[in-house]
């Protein structure tokens, strides 16, 4: 029982991570994108 509650914890965490990992990636990728809007309108 208290294995499978760790396993459980386990995998809810690696999903996080997964999660953040994907949000970073598209707010580095958004920021690329204003900085490059910004350096056309000068």
């Amino acid at each position: 029982m208290s294995f499978q509650v760790w396993r459980h914890k386990s995998d809810a965490k690696g999903g996080f991570e997964r999660i953040a990992s994907r949000l970073f990636q598209c707010s580095v990728k958004h920021s690329k994108l204003v900085a490059n809007l910004l350096n056309q309108n000068e």
